[in-house]
């Protein structure tokens, strides 16, 4: 395996080279008829009472979740867990089984959930994991020059 992409906030392996790609703001997703949706923003300490959804233990959305519960000093509450699937926690979300996070770029996709400001923010960062560039095929070599102009395309002005 010469490349993947990962969310890891708390896993830096030595000999993975990992570079960013991108990063994004983690939101609070709920009904409308929830009491926080018309808020602003939301603490993570007002959140302890919420069912959560989430993703399995070991996936990176996950930790970092229950990080910043953590670091808050509860524990999240997440009875369902589903695979990394948006579609299927949003539906989940629309019949009131609890609520969610999501990065921005996932919760514009359901317009009719309310996605709130998480702070202190969340931030979700994707990495580009390879072995050094000595260690990677060239055809890999060229693959990660050119994701890496367009995570800097997307991030210039």
């Amino acid at each position: 395996l010469d490349l993947a992409f990962v969310s890891a906030p708390d896993r830096f392996p030595a000999n993975i080279d990992m570079r960013m790609l991108s990063e994004e703001p983690m939101l609070f997703v709920c009904r409308p008829d929830h009491h926080l949706a018309q808020r602003d923003y939301v603490g993570i300490p007002e959140l302890a009472d919420e069912e959560l959804i989430g993703f399995p233990h070991e996936f990176g959305l996950r930790r970092l979740v229950e990080d910043a519960f953590s670091a808050a000093g509860i524990a999240s509450r997440t009875p369902y867990e589903v695979a990394v699937d948006y579609s299927l926690a949003a539906g989940l979300v629309r019949h009131g089984l609890g609520t969610i996070f999501m990065p921005a770029g996932e919760a514009d996709r359901f317009p009719d959930l309310h996605a709130v400001a998480v702070r202190p923010a969340l931030g979700w960062t994707i990495y580009l994991a390879s072995a050094g560039q000595a260690q990677i095929g060239p055809a890999s070599a060229k693959l990660v020059e050119l994701l890496l102009a367009s995570a800097d395309a997307t991030t210039t002005p």
